[in-house]
């Protein structure tokens, strides 16, 4: 259940940004890459109006992508959360929105 919150406005309501967040895989843009960090990639996706950021982990798949240029600023990857925890975004493939 989401925590409720005093928004900036004043409103009062459910935290949406934390609210089920890990609920289900979801893609991302990514924003750069930090490789020889824990968590290589950052990626900004939107959630309910609001700009989130996440470093994440990446799979081998990524990486052979990054590697091989195929994987640039501005690509689009499947994000999901190991065992549901925010603190554990993977960076799982990259997606083509369109073909």
């Amino acid at each position: 259940m989401p925590e409720i919150v005093i928004r900036p406005d004043g409103s009062v309501g459910a935290n949406l940004i934390d609210a089920d967040v890990t609920a289900s895989p979801h893609w991302a843009v990514v924003d750069a890459f930090n490789p020889g960090q824990e968590k290589p990639l950052n990626a900004t996706r939107n959630w309910h109006g609001h700009q989130i950021t996440l470093d994440c982990y990446v799979t081998q798949v990524v990486v052979d992508d990054f590697l091989a240029s195929n994987l640039d600023v501005g690509d689009f990857v499947l994000v999901d959360f190991v065992d549901g925890d925010l603190d554990k975004p993977v960076a799982v493939t990259k997606i083509y929105k369109s073909w």
